[in-house]
């Protein structure tokens, strides 16, 4: 149990139905293709894949072994000196991310020769222990050479199921992919002045302030001090110390002293781990209280390339599974919670009732019962680190009440407006618009590789899944590229210390005139970076921001802007670093918030209470003096930073990240055709491959009604 109780009581009556994704596709009878048309979904639309991460990561542990000869020597120098040390806590990324990326911390490097030697059919274990001051001090110097890591970036691209189509690119795709070296200019030159622009704001604002962060990476994690990981493989009677952390050292030594009795695995407790909780409010008598119907708990190493969506199957459309949902179809409209991660849906057997009467509006008179009715959702997610220290992450799905109104301690049950239903479609039921959204949630641990439709998708699933799935991951590639095209120069070399995670969302929105809009932003949900000196080059601005607004430099690329002008989004994406942009040209100014949100500042007491909780953990907040106008509304944003460690993020008054107005599905692959021109710069090989990705894009934005707009094409091709 990890929900806190306030004055909303809460239950823990989790119960879900798991069965194969598969199965819940053919049993529900769902169609990816039906249901992105309606503008909802049912838990159906996340990716799945042909094989299973442990599946994929053992063919390439094998066949890696086999290219060594299955050579115990041979096997230790290849992850001693060519999979580069990175120092962070504990295992993150697996044999699979370790492996891909080509860097890990001790830990991670020593559960990639571990699952290397088994696969030779030798007998290991692992060992932990306590670093010496000589030992810690020789990791805490490690420098990042540039052109390695470029070449790690390079690799990690080139990795990944390649889409088998064949098809040739449309010309009106085709005009746009001739235009990516003028693509790549515009959005480069974008990228760095945002970059170098914000950095010199953050640190100029804090200065005033008073406020100095480090200029330079923090020492070693405790963690990977006191717990330093190694491999023994047994030799003979004997055990050989096989201790890969750096490049050169021998078999047979070590850099630390053991201090516990050695293990056949790696420790759990060294393990980063995610927990995602589906939390329902429900009006119960006079009171409120919250269900936790969806709880799931998985392991940072284990889920590279599993994606999960989260979103809503109506009781009805699940008739088919039977069991133990033949009980939620006893009237009112209702929305059962489906979570799928990777090959597997989670239902939760506990439905959302958001209206006792049929379609319109739901009339609650004075006898009728409200008992049961659903107020509230929220996705609640909780990053425990190795050593205990978590972070949590809520989302709201939904909300009649309000925080102000929580807050307030006032609830009048019978003031809670009725919901409204209106049909998405001409000959579509009527439905609740918020539980009719859909989430993807992608989680990176290392260098990200290029998404692609997995090889287990064919068809209109396949297609589906790229234009609404792989968006979520396409951040990581960015940022990744990000950091290899703009801070190594810069003189940072940036990793992920901690599962990095992204939702990218796809709401309904029903305006006035019964037209329904899709709006969609790029959520952050939790970013962790470790940083590196880079040899030669001094760094121009504190590391701990640099790599923050790299970060949502990538978000803002991803989400369409730095483009040409004839190709840029209209209206431009709103997220906080454009609102900090706004407060300076407008002359509204920024502060510098500590503390306590100063009572002159003009925020809104919802705004101020989720600004406080934040400022609560210890982050220092640089935003406008009040909210600044954008687009005909009022916003604030603001740059987080951790005074101790430098650490910076951005976060938007609704605590989200970037978000559109307006999903338009025809700039969809303009969009991401400007991301592989920024991706693949200098590399035509690269951007071949590319191509057919592209042109299953084009077909899904066909499929959908949707159209690209022909652009005029210029002279060269990445491509």
């Amino acid at each position: 149990m990890r929900l806190t109780a306030g004055e909303t009581g809460y239950i823990y009556r989790v119960t879900t139905v798991a069965m194969d994704r598969r199965t819940f596709l053919r049993a529900t009878g769902l169609s990816l293709a039906g249901v992105a048309s309606a503008g909802w979904a049912a838990g159906g639309l996340a990716p799945g894949a042909g094989a299973t991460a442990a599946q994929a990561t053992a063919v390439a542990i094998d066949e890696l072994a086999a290219s060594l000869d299955y050579d115990q020597e041979r096997i230790f120098r290849f992850v001693a000196d060519e999979i580069a040390y990175e120092p962070y806590a504990g295992i993150l990324r697996g044999p699979h991310a370790t492996l891909t990326g080509r860097a890990g911390s001790a830990a991670d490097k020593a559960v990639l020769l571990a699952e290397l030697l088994h696969a030779s059919l030798l007998t290991t274990r692992f060992v932990v222990g306590m670093l010496d001051d000589a030992a810690a001090d020789g990791l805490a110097r490690t420098t990042a050479d540039p052109a390695a890591v470029r070449r790690r970036r390079e690799m990690a691209l080139a990795g990944g199921a390649r889409s088998t189509s064949d098809a040739p690119l449309a010309p009106e795709v085709r005009a746009i992919v001739d235009r990516l070296p003028e693509i790549d200019a515009a959005v480069t030159s974008w990228a760095a002045t945002t970059l170098d622009t914000s950095a010199t704001t953050i640190v100029s604002a804090l200065a005033g302030a008073g406020i100095t962060v480090p200029a330079a990476p923090g020492p070693l994690p405790l963690l990977e001090r006191s717990h330093h990981v190694w491999v023994q493989v047994r030799f003979g009677s004997d055990w050989l110390d096989l201790d890969s952390t750096l490049p050169g050292t021998e078999p047979g030594g070590r850099l630390a002293t053991q201090d516990a009795e050695p293990t056949t695995t790696p420790p759990d407790d060294l393990r980063h781990r995610i927990d995602i909780d589906v939390v329902v409010e429900r009006i119960r008598g006079d009171a409120l209280e919250r269900e936790v119907v969806i709880e799931h708990t998985l392991f940072a190493d284990e889920v590279t390339d599993a994606p999960i969506a989260f979103g809503h199957a109506r009781p009805e459309g699940l008739k088919a599974l039977g069991g133990g949902l033949a009980q939620l179809l006893d009237g009112g409209v209702r929305y059962q919670a489906v979570l799928q991660a990777g090959e597997t849906s989670y239902i939760a057997t506990s439905s959302v009732l958001v209206s006792g009467g049929g379609g319109g509006v739901f009339d609650i008179g004075e006898t009728a019962s409200r008992d049961g009715e659903a107020t509230a959702e929220w996705l609640d997610i909780t990053i425990t680190a190795p050593g205990g220290r978590t972070r949590s992450i809520q989302r709201v799905v939904f909300d009649r009440i309000g925080d102000a109104v929580r807050q307030a301690g006032t609830i009048d049950l019978a003031s809670v407006p009725a919901v409204e239903l209106p049909r998405l479609g001409p000959a579509a039921a009527p439905e609740y618009p918020p539980l009719c959204a859909v989430y993807f949630i992608s989680i990176a641990t290392g260098l990200s590789r290029r998404p692609t439709v997995p090889a287990g998708m064919s068809g209109e699933e396949a297609r589906v899944a790229a234009a609404l799935g792989i968006p979520a991951a396409m951040h990581h590639v960015t940022r990744d590229t990000t950091n290899a095209v703009l801070t190594l120069d810069r003189g940072v070399a940036v990793h992920l210390d901690a599962p990095n995670l992204t939702m990218h969302s796809y709401i309904p929105v029903v305006d006035g005139d019964g037209s329904v809009r899709v709006r969609e932003s790029l959520d952050l949900l939790h970013r962790s970076f470790g940083v590196l000196p880079v040899a030669g080059i001094a760094p121009v601005a504190p590391p701990g921001i640099l790599a923050g607004v790299a970060s949502h430099v990538a978000e803002r690329l991803r989400m369409g802007e730095g483009l040409p002008a004839d190709l840029a989004m209209r209206p431009a994406p709103i997220g906080p670093g454009a609102i900090v942009e706004r407060a300076i040209t407008d002359g509204t100014g920024l502060i510098v918030i500590r503390a306590d949100v100063p009572q002159d500042a003009s925020y809104p007491a919802a705004i101020v209470a989720r600004l406080q909780g934040v400022l609560a953990e210890g982050w220092v907040a640089v935003g406008p003096r009040r909210p600044v106008m954008v687009d005909g509304e009022a916003r604030l944003g603001w740059w987080l930073v951790d005074p101790v460690t430098g650490a910076t993020v951005d976060m938007a008054d609704d605590g989200r990240g970037v978000a559109m107005v307006e999903w338009a599905i025809d700039v969809v692959v303009v969009m991401i055709v400007a991301v592989v021109a920024f991706v693949c710069v200098g590399s035509a090989s690269r951007a071949a491959a590319w191509n057919a990705e592209v042109a299953e894009l084009q077909g899904i934005v066909k499929g959908l009604g949707g159209d690209v707009p022909a652009i005029p094409p210029s002279q060269g091709a990445c491509g």
